[in-house]
């Protein structure tokens, strides 16, 4: 026989506060019929359950919903009831009574230290559930979706929308189990760490087999597809000219022009006005085109792929190039010492920069890839230009030639290659800028620089303090309020030494170089509706899209996860967060503890009925929401971080 519960009876209260009365305890109970919900709080504590107004501690409480007499007298009712404790004391005592129809009831008497809140709960939920046949469920009727901050207690507010949908849902079912309501049915310390309801669970990723599934979104995403294809297309190329018989000087002058070649691809594809036509182009997809399309259109930002992949292929090219002059100084084809051992030291810069920017090297030692990037680059293409120089000198010398050596020098594809590397290394170098800047410290954790740039939006600029030294790229936004003349802003976080360093000592000024660059979330206006997923200082790219006019823009939900998004990034930017989605759903990570991001987003897209995911945040958030909703159907983006 069920035994269902009737009512219970439930007091919270702090022990040992012997400033506080008994009016001020807070003091839940249901009615016999179990037909009013409400709520109650006042400073000492907050909660809600099964309660009739009149027992409310508080002129505050108030009504959140009914549920129908029936269902709560029917023999296999299922009753959820949550108590979110408030209090600054050191401990809590609950007091829980459960009645049956069959009038027999059971009470639980629980005191526990403030810090161990996840026991607290699961010592009620077990107190609820040990009662032998009844079909009670502790959970979670609600969902708070935000907190008063002046209060000074993280008051929650509770939505009534979301507590009579779980009631409907819960008192429908008799049978389920709570372990297939996991949606529904949580504890207190689960509660407190999810200020979203997760009524569209994460569904199992597609039913294609795990090895191809991991290959495809996990190892053979876009930008290593594009690795692979400019990988291959030189290996072709060099067993093609390896199995073709050709002279000397043909030789030298095929192979010395791939390596050109591909070091030209290399450097392109790293050029700001390169990136902004290729952005452009893309981002004029209109939204009618079909969604498949616009899909594989807006990975134009993982073009990271084939710069990385032609840099490698530049130095495989210039390892055949060694190997072959060796071969031919042995053989006295080749009688000029100062060009094999440019080719050498050539070869190991090239293999230098190649190592420090493998990925894992790259994290752990950004500062030293930066600069033997930036310097052993610098040097690469001084000594490239020396190397040709003499080259086309040796090869007037040969026997038979009959050709000056600049007649040979304006001939070589690498030296019209290497002319426009050349320019592309000097070009952002001749927009070095120096940019007024008001800093304003948001916490110990944020700055925020107010900038006169006067900067369009959806795009990012590269600062620094000492050019030569290092540089660091930051997403601009407009600015609404203007500092001291200011037209746009760009938030930093702590993250590392030089922006640990910027934020406890920021300056008046810093240097930008080269052209600002459109960033990925300008790829979203290509959308009709996105999901934002970001952490910490992400959501400063995101206010770029915020900020615009709903007409012009994609229909917007916003996931923003981060510690103390008040104290940390001020009343502003949280605000124009609220302003573009009204439920945006902002985790405060000291109060609610890490979300499951994967989860919090699949929610937000079902209910939002989005066309795409785009996530700012850092490699390891961003890796694994793009993964979560990819190995799903979805389309989902973020920065590719690699440079």
């Amino acid at each position: 026989m069920s035994h269902a519960v009737h009512g219970f009876y439930v007091r919270i209260q702090e022990v040992g506060n012997t400033a506080r009365g008994p009016s001020e305890q807070v003091t839940s109970r249901s009615t016999s019929d179990g037909s009013k919900y409400g709520s109650g709080y006042d400073d000492t504590a907050f909660c809600f359950g099964s309660v009739d107004e009149a027992d409310c501690a508080t002129p505050e409480s108030r009504q959140i919903c009914q549920v129908p007499q029936s269902r709560c007298e029917s023999s296999s009712s299922r009753t959820s009831f949550h108590a979110f404790m408030c209090s600054s004391a050191k401990e809590w005592r609950a007091t829980i009574s459960i009645q049956q129809h069959s009038g027999r009831s059971v009470e639980k008497n629980i005191t526990l230290p403030r810090h161990r809140q996840k026991d607290f709960s699961s010592d009620i939920d077990f107190g609820l559930r040990k009662f032998k046949g009844s079909t009670t469920k502790f959970g979670s009727p609600s969902i708070p979706s935000g907190y008063n901050p002046l209060e000074g207690l993280p008051l929650l507010i509770m939505e009534s929308r979301c507590l009579a949908t779980l009631l409907e849902k819960g008192l429908e079912s008799n049978a389920t189990s709570t372990a297939s309501l996991p949606s529904q049915v949580t504890s207190l310390a689960e509660e407190k760490s999810q200020p979203l309801l997760i009524t569209c669970p994460l569904p199992a990723e597609r039913v294609d087999e795990k090895p191809f599934r991991k290959l495809r979104h996990a190892i053979l995403t876009v930008y290593y597809r594009l690795f692979t294809l400019v990988i291959v297309a030189n290996i072709i190329g060099l067993v093609f000219i390896d199995h073709r018989h050709r002279d000397n000087t043909s030789y030298v002058k095929i192979i010395s022009s791939a390596a050109s070649g591909n070091l030209f691809v290399a450097v392109a594809m790293r050029q700001d006005y390169i990136i902004n036509f290729l952005c452009e182009v893309f981002a004029a997809t209109p939204k009618s085109t079909p969604l498949r399309i616009r899909r594989i259109l807006a990975k134009v930002f993982e073009f990271g792929g084939v710069h990385s992949s032609a840099a490698i292929c530049s130095t495989a090219w210039f390892v055949r190039l060694a190997i072959h002059l060796t071969v031919s100084f042995e053989n006295g084809n080749l009688r000029n010492i100062p060009v094999l051992a440019l080719a050498y030291v050539l070869l190991l810069l090239f293999t230098a920069i190649v190592v420090f920017a493998h990925p894992k090297i790259r994290q752990k030692n950004h500062n030293t890839f930066e600069r033997i990037h930036r310097f052993a680059g610098w040097m690469c293409s001084m000594i490239f230009w020396t190397l040709i120089v003499l080259t086309a000198k040796a090869l007037s010398e040969a026997p038979g030639a009959e050709h000056t050596p600049i007649y040979i020098l304006i001939r070589l594809p690498s030296f019209w290659l290497l002319s426009l590397n050349t320019i592309h290394s000097v070009v952002p170098w001749l927009r070095l800028r120096r940019w007024e800047a008001t800093p304003e410290v948001m916490s110990p954790h944020a700055l925020r620089l107010h900038l006169k740039a006067n900067i369009a939006d959806f795009y990012t600029i590269r600062i620094s303090d000492s050019p030569l030294s290092e540089w660091h790229s930051f997403a601009c936004f407009v600015d609404a309020r203007p500092r001291n003349g200011s037209t746009n802003s760009v938030v930093i976080s702590r993250a590392g030494d030089w922006t640990a360093k910027t934020i406890a000592d920021p300056k008046p000024f810093y240097w930008t170089r080269g052209l600002p660059t459109r960033g990925v979330l300008y790829m979203s206006l290509i959308f009709r509706s996105v999901v934002l997923v970001t952490t910490g200082s992400g959501i400063g790219p995101c206010l770029n899209l915020l900020a615009m006019n709903p007409s012009t823009r994609p229909s917007v939900r916003v996931f923003w996860s981060t510690p103390n998004p008040l104290k940390t990034f001020g009343a502003e930017i949280v605000g124009n967060v609220r302003a573009a989605d009204p439920n945006a759903v902002i985790w405060d990570t000291r109060q609610f503890g890490r979300p499951d991001m994967a989860a919090v987003t699949w929610q937000l897209l079902k209910e939002s009925g989005a066309e795409a995911v785009f996530c700012i945040s850092n490699p390891k958030v961003t890796k694994l929401v793009i993964y979560a909703m990819e190995s799903r159907g979805v389309a989902a983006y973020g920065p590719i971080f690699d440079s």
